[in-house]
C-alpha cells in the first residue's frame, strides 16, 4: 500500500523537490530497506530513486561544505544507498543469481563504501563541539556497563545530530559484518560485538546529557534491538537493554 502512494504521490524526479517529499521518501525507504533485510529480499522501490535523492543531497552538501545539516542529508543518503545495495547483494546470493566469487568482489565494494562512510562522520572528531569533558558527569556504578563520559567522539552544539548518526553508521556496519560472516562462514562474534557496545555506549551517553530533547531515546528502538542480539548474555548486558526498552516504551 505503500509502495502504491509513493508511485501515485511522488517521482525520482520529485523526491528531492521539497522537505515533505524528502520527509516521506526517508520515512518509506527506511521501511523499504528492513523489510527487505529481513525478508531477504531486495528493496521494492527501485535503485534510481534512491539515487536521485543520493544526487540532490550531493550537490547540496558540495554548495555548502560547511552546513553540518546538509552533509547529514548526504550521509543518510548514502547509508541508505549502502543498505539498498546490501539487501540486494544478499538476495542475489541466496537465489543463485551470483556466483559466490561474484558476491565477494561485490562484497568488498560495499565494505570500502561502509569506510567511506565512517570517514564521513571522522571528520566532525577535530570540531569545537566535540565534547572532552562532561560537567554533569555521575558516578558509574556497578550496573553500569559502559562509560558514557569517554572524550573525544561525542558532540554538543549544532554537531549534536552527528552522534545519531554514529548510531545508524554502527548499526549498519553490525547488520552488514552480520550478514557477511554467515555469507562467507567466518567467526565475527567478537567484532560484532564491539560494534553493539559502541553502540550502547553512544546511546546511554546521549540519554545522560541534560540537554538532550524529551523522548530521544524513541530513536533507538530499532537500535537497541540490533545491538541486544550481541551483547554479552551476562545479567548486566540484559538488564541495560530491558531498562532502555521499557524507557522507549514509557516514552510512547
Amino acid at each position: 500500500a505503500a509502495h502504491t502512494l509513493m508511485h501515485e504521490l511522488l517521482t525520482p524526479e520529485s523526491v528531492s523537490e521539497n522537505k515533505l517529499h524528502r520527509t516521506i521518501f526517508a520515512w518509506y525507504a527506511r521501511f523499504d530497506i528492513v523489510a527487505g533485510l529481513l525478508a531477504g529480499n531486495e528493496t521494492i522501490l527501485s535503485r534510481d530513486w534512491y539515487i536521485a535523492a543520493e544526487e540532490h543531497d550531493a550537490k547540496e552538501a558540495a554548495q555548502h561544505p560547511d552546513d553540518v545539516d546538509r552533509q547529514l542529508a548526504l550521509f543518510r543518503s548514502r547509508n541508505r544507498r549502502f543498505a539498498m545495495d546490501m539487501a540486494s547483494l544478499y538476495a542475489k546470493l541466496s537465489r543463485g543469481m551470483i556466483s559466490i566469487d561474484q558476491f565477494i568482489v561485490q562484497n568488498d565494494q560495499l565494505s570500502q563504501v561502509l569506510e567511506s562512510l565512517r570517514g564521513l562522520l571522522m571528520s566532525f572528531d577535530n570540531s569545537e563541539h566535540a565534547v572532552q569533558s562532561y560537567p554533569h558527569k555521575r558516578p558509574l556504578e556497578e550496573s553500569d556497563i559502559f562509560d558514557p563520559y569517554l572524550p573525544g567522539r561525542f558532540f554538543q552544539g549544532p554537531l549534536w545530530p552527528v552522534n545519531f548518526a554514529w548510531i545508524d553508521l554502527l548499526a549498519t556496519a553490525l547488520m552488514f559484518r552480520y550478514q557477511s560472516s554467515m555469507a562467507l562462514q567466518q567467526q565475527a562474534f567478537p567484532e560484532l560485538m564491539n560494534l553493539a557496545l559502541e553502540q550502547c555506549r553512544f546511546i546511554e551517553a546521549i540519554e545522560r546529557w541534560p540537554e538532550k530533547e524529551n523522548g530521544t531515546v524513541i530513536a533507538f528502538h530499532d537500535s537497541i534491538g540490533i545491538a541486544s542480539m550481541f551483547l554479552p548474555k551476562d545479567s548486566r548486558h540484559i538488564m541495560w537493554c530491558r531498562r532502555k526498552i521499557a524507557l522507549v516504551e514509557q516514552n510512547g
